[in-house]
């Protein structure tokens, strides 16, 4: 129940949505027989909640027009628990570029296209991807959730796909092993964020989007720009060791855990703008110049966390007995633009993730031969 004023600023909020139009983004707003625009909002907004253990997920039942969240919190269709006979199921983990942010549906997210890619080098196997990754989830996330969900889904192969959370969290926190989305996100959780809060927060997100390129917004940015200061990157030696070595520990305990199960483990260290050798484009490199005003000494501190990450990788395929890989360059051959900010990408760019994860995929693990699609 809403009183007239807040209905009044609630309706003000969506006619600047509607103005906005979204077009193709994760938060289109399309109106549905028998409601409001407002009340449109709140649906198209990505609610979350507190749950245990792995601190929060999306609220499961939400659905618009290019996002769905399962009775798993997890974004995708339902999904059938026992695994049916005669499927290979993966369980894919990681942060919000599992989750594909920067998806226009979710049948392009990196979680579908794999499946897709795996499906075609598998022919005559029914194949499911699920994709259990979430905004800002960092590896010890992944790791509860795989020990909360594993009997459930019954995975035959657990894929990871991260690093950038991990090691961002490190630069800018100072501390290893924590969730830098979680602290921005917790005064919300606290109160278990209603709708209300929900449809603002996308209202301001609209606002913005809407604002973009005009005179106010860039002077508005420019006013911020001039006042801002950059948050000095922490990346010593030792907070760069003890960061690689939590993730590696973290995913080794995942690892082992999966291999108990009998389920095979493949880890992959994640690209992100900047890392590798890819060219960038005027568009990158403004973005990466975002990044740059955000943090102080951001891609040198950065480009340390994946060089100690790649060091850990034999050690993490050694302990586990899984496969480890680099997709950090997995772009380096890529004139067009890729990255929409600092680490994440778009449809095209999660199928060319997913091609390179397949290949790797297929050569280490194939399905036995009376598992076929109905």
């Amino acid at each position: 129940a809403y009183s007239d004023v807040q209905a009044r600023k609630l309706m003000i909020a969506a006619r600047l949505m509607r103005a906005a139009d979204f077009p193709g983004g994760p938060r289109k707003i399309e109106v549905a027989d028998g409601e409001n625009f407002a009340q449109a909002v709140h649906r198209a907004a990505l609610q979350l909640e507190p749950f245990p253990w792995i601190l929060y997920r999306a609220k499961p039942g939400q659905q618009t027009a290019t996002y769905r969240i399962n009775q798993f919190g997890f974004r995708g269709p339902e999904i059938t628990a026992p695994k049916p006979p005669g499927c290979v199921r993966v369980l894919m983990l990681g942060g919000s570029a599992v989750w594909s942010v920067s998806a226009s549906r979710d049948n392009t997210t990196l979680p579908a296209c794999l499946e897709r890619e795996l499906s075609a080098r598998w022919p005559g196997t029914r194949v499911e991807v699920i994709n259990g990754g979430y905004l800002g989830y960092v590896t010890f996330q992944e790791l509860l959730l795989h020990q909360l969900h594993a009997a459930a889904l019954q995975p035959d192969v657990v894929v990871t796909f991260d690093g950038f959370n991990d090691f961002y969290t490190a630069l800018v926190l100072g501390r290893a092993g924590e969730n830098d989305y979680y602290h921005w996100l917790r005064p919300g959780l606290a109160t278990a964020m209603d709708d209300r809060q929900a449809a603002w927060r996308t209202a301001v997100f609209a606002t913005r989007r809407m604002l973009r390129g005009t005179a106010i917004y860039e002077g508005l940015a420019w006013l911020r720009r001039c006042f801002a200061r950059p948050v000095p990157a922490r990346a010593d030696d030792a907070l760069v060791r003890a960061a690689s070595a939590l993730w590696r520990d973290n995913l080794i305990t995942l690892g082992l855990a999966a291999r108990q199960r009998g389920e095979r483990c493949f880890f992959f260290l994640q690209p992100a703008l900047g890392i590798g050798a890819k060219q960038l484009t005027p568009d990158e490199q403004a973005r990466l110049a975002v990044a740059n005003r955000k943090v102080e000494n951001y891609l040198p501190a950065l480009t340390r966390y994946f060089d100690a990450a790649r060091a850990q990788l034999p050690v993490l395929a050694s302990a586990t007995g899984g496969c480890a890989a680099d997709l950090s360059g997995v772009f380096d051959d890529r004139q067009e633009t890729i990255f929409s900010d600092h680490c994440h990408f778009g449809d095209a760019a999660n199928a060319i993730v997913a091609g390179r994860m397949a290949d790797l995929i297929a050569r280490e693990f194939q399905p036995l031969k009376t598992t076929s699609a109905p």
